[in-house]
């Protein structure tokens, strides 16, 4: 990752819930330096607050490359996301081939993670994950 921080063009709503993080993030651009950017302010919040489980929603309606999301995926172990479940819901229904993609490079790293279609299943999939 680079020394530049991207510009913020997302905004971030994190919740303390009794078994994860909840983290909606809202925006209307995507690029690698983004992506990085928005999942460092995740890490360090789940850190803050002793999270070993994280539920992303997102709502940026720009499709992202595959590149940035297949190089973003691979770095996540690099970042510290090895002990911690990752749920994530995309609110546009069209970039679940892309975000499925990025799963599976993610997972091929070591990272436990799951692609939902709403809050609800992602819910569900971290509480059975909690005890």
């Amino acid at each position: 990752m680079s020394n530049v921080e991207a510009v913020k063009t997302y905004n971030i709503a994190f919740q303390h819930r009794p078994a994860y993080l909840y983290a909606h993030v809202e925006g209307k651009r995507y690029s690698y330096e983004i992506v990085m950017q928005c999942f460092g302010e995740i890490l360090r919040e789940c850190q803050a607050g002793n999270f070993d489980q994280v539920l992303i929603e997102e709502e940026i309606p720009e499709i992202n490359s595959m590149v940035d999301i297949f190089r973003a995926a691979s770095e996540l172990p690099q970042l510290g996301f090895t002990n911690i479940s990752i749920a994530f819901v995309d609110r546009f229904p069209d970039q679940k081939d892309l975000n499925n993609f990025g799963r599976l490079a993610a997972v091929n790293r070591g990272i436990d993670g799951q692609i939902f279609d709403n809050v609800a299943d992602a819910d569900i999939w971290l509480s059975e994950r909690d005890g």
